[in-house]
């Protein structure tokens, strides 16, 4: 067997592992539900929107969405 061949089925096995794993913290932050990056992405994500002016709490309208200057 050749090295690339080993390099691709062991790529393919790291991938299959992580699939499920990312799969379920992915799940879970798009259902809104705490994750074990809350506690240290919260903060963070507060701060960004506090130096942006924003309010992080408040959604936003389609409306509002199509006029938001990027």
């Amino acid at each position: 067997m050749s090295l690339v061949l080993l390099k691709n089925i062991l790529f393919i096995i790291v991938l299959i592992g992580l699939a499920i794993p990312l799969g379920r913290y992915m799940y879970a932050v798009m259902k809104g539900s705490r994750t074990f990056l809350s506690r240290v992405l919260q903060p963070v994500e507060t701060w960004i929107y506090k130096g942006m002016g924003e309010n992080s709490t408040a959604s936003m309208s389609p409306k509002k969405y199509m006029h938001y200057p990027y």
